[in-house]
């Protein structure tokens, strides 16, 4: 099945997405911490470097940058709403 064998025109609907606005807040990431972000093992996860050298992640860690994520967005999102709901968003 295509996207024109159910009457959707695929390049107009990837503009419209690009032109519609909608709520985001823009985070700058480092690896590591998308990676514990992202992370739902039930054990641990293993990073993999370049060079042969493995880390395991711990939970310690992945608490400290979930909990420094929740502050971030505790704090920003709900004024950077705020904004948005006064011009239109």
């Amino acid at each position: 099945m295509t996207w024109n064998d159910v009457d959707v025109d695929w390049m107009e609907a990837i503009d419209e997405l690009g032109s519609t606005p909608f709520l985001r807040l823009d985070l700058t990431l480092s690896f590591t911490a998308y990676a514990y972000l992202g992370d739902s093992s039930l054990e641990s996860m293993t990073f993999h470097y370049g060079d042969g050298s493995t880390k395991v992640a711990t939970s310690e860690e992945r608490e400290k940058i979930r909990e420094a994520f929740t502050e971030l967005i505790e704090r920003d999102w709900p004024e950077y709403v705020a904004r948005a709901k006064k011009v239109g968003v």
